[in-house]
């Protein structure tokens, strides 16, 4: 990405994102694509608080006003069907929540991963 002048921690948003947002493409759909688009990334269950501020950052870095929390997890929902379910979950053996929970798509690899993690559980013998 092209760099700002005088600004060299900020990334100017591409003529493609631009055309893209122009074309009626919302920034939380841009922003979702390219979250999806990391090969890293490795969870499907994420915070929707934890989202909004990775897509606030993003947004700060493009120069893109974001949307409000209710209306980027919104958008999530209507656009992309991207289910929020408000859960209690545990980290460290702490309970948190409730709290709304994304559901992201699972792209093949990760179905893939998880079917062939719990067949080797299943069949490790651990709970017989």
């Amino acid at each position: 990405m092209a760099k700002r002048s005088g600004a060299s921690d900020k990334t100017t948003i591409s003529p493609l994102e631009r055309r893209l947002i122009d074309g009626g493409l919302s920034s939380a759909s841009l922003f979702l694509h390219e979250v999806l688009g990391c090969e890293t990334l490795r969870c499907r269950y994420v915070l929707a608080t934890d989202m909004h501020a990775l897509y606030a950052k993003w947004c700060k870095r493009r120069g893109i006003p974001p949307l409000t929390a209710p209306r980027f997890v919104g958008e999530l929902r209507k656009r992309h069907g991207i289910p929020s379910e408000r859960l209690r979950y545990l980290i460290d053996g702490r309970r948190y929540g409730p709290h709304a929970v994304l559901e992201l798509p699972a792209r093949g690899n990760w179905r893939d991963a998880e079917i062939a993690e719990f067949r080797r559980f299943a069949t490790s013998g651990t709970l017989e």
